[in-house]
């Protein structure tokens, strides 16, 4: 498989949108936090969703490509560098991501053990430098109080995205 500029890897829960594993490639400390990032996709999936009842498979900027993979349990995003990468190898290193991170951790999903603690995905990382073969620049680390205040935070945009809903009909 091609190297190609990958910026970055996020994996979010699917059920609570909450990031529980990323890898960067390029400092983003100055330009976005992984907050912000789970926000962004997390919006624009659900805006799809109900918009167009319909998945996205990625998102074309001038620079950059956000590639998506869906699974039951979490969603896969890899942000890359426009290059030369056809779409089949972009989509192949996402779905080879995707299969070895569910195939490692599919018993914490399958069971419901993720109740917060991120940190034990942090053992992916060795695998996912073989697949990209690149090492990360950093981790961005998160806090049990702050997946819970997340948590809350969009239970409350969904109650009132319903209300929302309730009011229009």
């Amino acid at each position: 498989m091609k190297d190609f500029l990958i910026d970055g890897l996020w994996v979010l829960d699917y059920n609570s949108g909450i990031c529980i594993f990323e890898e960067n490639y390029r400092d983003w400390s100055t330009d976005l936090s992984t907050d912000l990032i789970s926000s962004f996709l997390t919006a624009i999936l659900s805006f799809a969703n109900e918009a167009f009842i319909d998945a996205i498979q990625f998102i074309q900027f001038a620079n950059h490509k956000i590639i998506f993979e869906f699974n039951e349990y979490a969603l896969f995003v890899i942000a890359v560098s426009n290059s030369n990468i056809s779409e089949e190898q972009l989509k192949a290193t996402i779905e080879k991501v995707a299969t070895k991170f569910i195939k490692k951790f599919h018993v914490i999903f399958k069971n419901g053990k993720l109740k917060g603690n991120i940190k034990q995905f942090d053992e992916f990382s060795e695998e996912l430098k073989k697949i990209v073969k690149k090492e990360p620049l950093s981790k961005k680390l998160i806090t049990t109080e702050q997946i819970e205040r997340l948590q809350k935070k969009r239970e409350e945009r969904r109650m009132r995205r319903r209300e929302e809903q309730k009011r229009l009909l």
